[in-house]
């Protein structure tokens, strides 16, 4: 016995014409018949309502909709503003219908390219900030190349060496008050231009606390890098990770550009969730109002047509 095929059917129409809606559907076949209301009203109250699983579904989609809406509108901004060179020209927004309506088919693939724009969008944030302090610390650097000594091993078994800058006055007002002092300190001056000298200040570490704190009288400026290694293998260690950090910024530039090629879905995308929240939204409201009826239910394949038509012919009704 060969089956049946049946197509479904969704019927919004007003409610004093429900009854005599559903006898002529029952005349023509129509099974399964379900009704779609929230629950039953009283008149003039709304306050018994109960939100159907149908309901929470239906506002999870708009919500899931207007989220993705938001990170399409924010892939659009980030490839507008690194890439506006590339336009899009007019014409390619001469769709028809059907080519609109198939974005649908492609939506998943669409959300998780603007997924992966956001993305490296972010990465490359994150790749820009770091590099801006790595050339700041290369700069600081620049300054130590021909200082020989290893900041991280400043110890001996007693003693203790401090590594910084102090300018000038600073300098020798530091001198005379260990001079004076009679202080069991050695200043070693390693590297000087015009205004500052970099030095090696030597002491007891017994002594460590004091010697701290008189050099913090005088302005000294503690080397900022406490990495293990002399200067000059820092900044040759840190110029390797800059020129990597420099690759993967390229690389991600370039992934980027082309999706922006690729970004009309997007506006494309758009504009089909605002149609369909607007659908959704309209549906919700029916649904609510004392005034319709919903109803849904499954008729023959070969006379669903003729059933639409005679429907909307004969009763105020939207058929889909």
């Amino acid at each position: 016995m060969a089956i049946l095929k049946m197509d479904k059917i969704r019927i919004l129409g007003l409610k004093n014409e429900k009854s005599n809606v559903l006898s002529f559907l029952q005349r023509k076949g129509i099974i399964e018949l379900i009704d779609l209301k929230i629950s039953d009203l009283k008149e003039n109250d709304a306050s018994d309502v109960q939100v159907s699983a149908e309901d929470i579904d239906l506002q999870e989609n708009i919500q899931k909709m207007q989220n993705d809406q938001t990170s399409l509108i924010s892939g659009i901004h980030i490839l507008d503003e690194k890439f506006p060179g590339k336009t899009i020209e007019k014409k390619n927004f001469n769709l028809s219908l059907n080519e609109f309506l198939n974005i649908e088919s492609r939506e998943e693939e669409i959300i998780e390219l603007v997924n992966n724009v956001l993305k490296m969008e972010n990465n490359l944030s994150s790749l820009q900030s770091e590099l801006t302090t790595l050339n700041k610390e290369q700069q600081i650097l620049k300054n130590w190349l021909n200082v020989p000594l290893n900041p991280a091993k400043n110890t001996t078994e007693r003693t203790k060496f401090f590594l910084g800058t102090l300018n000038k006055n600073d300098f020798l007002h530091l001198k005379e008050t260990i001079s004076a002092e009679e202080n069991l300190i050695a200043i070693v001056p390693l590297n000087e231009d015009d205004d500052l000298i970099q030095i090696a200040v030597v002491g007891f570490k017994e002594d460590e606390l004091e010697i701290d704190h008189l050099l913090k009288q005088n302005g000294f400026k503690y080397y900022p890098f406490a990495e293990a290694g002399k200067p000059r293998e820092l900044y040759n260690n840190t110029k390797e990770t800059i020129n990597k950090k420099e690759v993967l910024i390229e690389e991600t530039l370039n992934s980027l550009e082309k999706i922006a090629d690729k970004r009309l879905d997007f506006y494309i995308l758009y504009d089909y969730y605002n149609i369909m929240i607007e659908q959704s939204q309209a549906l919700e409201l029916t649904k609510s109002t004392m005034a319709t009826f919903l109803v849904e239910g499954y008729l023959p394949q070969k006379i669903s047509n003729n059933i639409k038509n005679e429907l909307e012919n004969e009763f105020t009704v939207f058929v889909e």
